[in-house]
């Protein structure tokens, strides 16, 4: 899945001290993906049989090496339901379960979830002998897009996890609402919002 690159951190806490070890992985360059994972694993399995009860580690991804452009400037309610009825039914063709978790995506969001959609349908299309994808719930979650997505075998569920995973880190620092550069804003339910969306909201909150 390297159309979906993201950089990833691993971190491993000393607990009684806070002192960490932290590794960082850039899946845009390196060897080919199934070298590449198969070294992070060994890697990270390694750090995590070497290191005592004290350690604590945690997988985090940091952000989308290539990010979607803006939305459309142009967005109403119609445009939004056509563009989450186009992903719903692409979704059901390839045999998705919980398709229509996708009308709940905030609409300066939809490109990157667009693009997911178009991927996941791609890579099921791909896989030989039955298969399942389940979309269990889409939400967002401290201003960023959330996807609980599984898979069967194992090698559609790495690769369908790779792609939720991109589409969450696409939506760090974008807009929920335009889909421009934006911040986590407050009070109530956090959202990114742009500067000029978050001015609208303190009008009309």
């Amino acid at each position: 899945m390297d159309r979906f690159p993201v950089v990833s951190t691993w971190t491993w806490f000393h607990k009684p001290t806070r002192a960490y070890y932290r590794l960082q992985r850039d899946d845009e360059h390196g060897p080919p993906q199934e070298g590449r994972d198969r070294a992070f694993e060994e890697l990270t399995t390694a750090m995590d049989t070497a290191l005592s009860d004290e350690w604590v580690g945690y997988r985090m991804v940091e952000a989308a090496l290539h990010h979607p452009p803006p939305e459309p400037e142009i967005q109403n309610a119609e445009t939004r339901w056509t563009r989450t009825a186009v992903m719903v039914a692409q979704l059901k063709k390839a045999g998705v379960e919980g398709a229509d978790e996708v009308r709940d995506v905030l609409p300066g969001w939809l490109t990157p979830m667009g693009m997911a959609v178009h991927g996941i349908v791609e890579r099921i299309a791909l896989q030989n002998g039955p298969c399942r994808v389940v979309i269990q719930r889409i939400k967002k979650k401290w201003g960023t897009l959330r996807i609980s997505i599984r898979a069967e075998p194992g090698d559609l569920a790495r690769d369908i996890s790779t792609i939720a995973r991109w589409a969450e880190a696409c939506t760090v620092g974008r807009c929920a609402v335009s889909g421009q550069p934006g911040e986590v804003v407050g009070p109530g339910w956090m959202l990114t919002l742009s500067p000029e969306m978050e001015r609208l909201r303190n009008i009309e909150p």
